[in-house]
């Protein structure tokens, strides 16, 4: 009994310190990322959305007034410590209030400052850690709030991986539709959509939050760099929405769908521009092995297809196998 008190008191104690406006912005923070960790999801959220802003203005003046100077002033884009340390307090906050607050979110909740801070961590000029970090926020953020994203934040989605030419995205009418079902059915074909020509997110158009080494910047070139992005894509596509709170299941049935949809669009129709119809991914007599592809042609595309092609068997195993002729999969 005595315990339980004692835990109830520290904890109405950090969050009341949360709310503190005497104490400084890191201690606030510092006690947000706490209760963050430690009490549990429905508990925490329903503090959230009785302090909603209060909590969301307590990691913005974190962000603006403290973690962006200090890296501004570090001297050779060398992180010490403490800054690298708050910098993943500033990233494990915003996640944790993106996954609890769902709703919030999709009705529009502070989806300015969020996207500006996002496009921060998603320029190429970003450095790559905080760059796939970035990568994973987004998405969780971008499969709540979906279509009311602001139109060059739903953009941004088709240029995470670099490499891809986005000119060719666009695949022609016929082949969409014929294509259209590598990953769903006819329900879904009239949501396609054209793309075009970008080089994606640059210094120019927004100045990167933790600025790439001119080794990092080199390092995007390679051949491995797009099919990392990729694969730091398709790993949190479906982790993301189960880490979602929901008050509605729904909310992760409709995610889910509209994140499918939109790397279907972005992506498939770019990568299987030739798709077989008649291979089955789940037969032993393919008609050519995703292994034998890649040596005979180390070919962005082609190794871009090995990856999807084992993601989708990952994800659908044989025995959920869909049975309508309309399903390619």
């Amino acid at each position: 009994m005595m315990k339980s008190q004692k835990v109830k008191k520290e904890k109405e104690k950090m969050l009341s310190k949360i709310l503190d406006v005497s104490s400084s912005v890191q201690s606030r923070v510092k006690a947000l990322k706490t209760c963050l960790e430690t009490l549990l999801a429905d508990e925490m959220k329903r503090y959230l959305v009785e302090n909603n802003y209060a909590y969301f203005y307590v990691w913005y003046d974190f962000y603006t007034g403290h973690v962006d100077p200090a890296i501004k002033s570090s001297s050779n884009r060398t992180l010490s410590k403490d800054v690298k340390d708050d910098l993943d307090t500033l990233l494990f906050v915003i996640e944790k209030l993106i996954h609890l607050m769902p709703e919030k979110l999709a009705s529009g909740w502070h989806c300015n400052s969020i996207s500006a801070f996002l496009k921060r961590l998603l320029t190429l000029e970003c450095c790559t850690k905080y760059r796939y970090v970035g990568i994973r926020v987004f998405l969780s953020w971008f499969q709540i709030v979906r279509c009311k994203a602001p139109a060059d934040m739903v953009f941004l989605f088709s240029t995470l991986v670099p490499g891809l030419d986005q000119t060719k995205l666009t695949p022609t009418e016929s082949a969409s539709q014929s294509r259209a079902s590598i990953v769903s059915g006819p329900q879904l074909q009239n949501h396609l959509v054209s793309v075009s020509p970008v080089n994606g997110f640059s210094s120019r158009d927004v100045e990167p939050l933790v600025p790439a080494t001119q080794a990092e910047l080199s390092q995007q070139t390679l051949d491995l760099e797009p099919m990392r992005v990729m694969e730091n894509i398709l790993s949190h596509l479906i982790a993301n929405i189960t880490a979602t709170c929901w008050s509605d299941a729904r909310g992760r049935v409709e995610a889910f769908e509209f994140m499918l949809n939109q790397f279907r669009q972005k992506y498939l129709f770019k990568i299987f521009q030739d798709y077989n119809h008649k291979m089955d991914l789940y037969s032993d007599n393919k008609v050519c092995e995703p292994e034998e592809c890649v040596n005979e042609e180390r070919d962005l595309v082609v190794k871009m297809k090995v990856l999807v092609i084992h993601w989708i068997m990952k994800i659908i195993p044989p025995s959920a196998k869909p049975k309508c002729k309309d399903i390619a999969i």
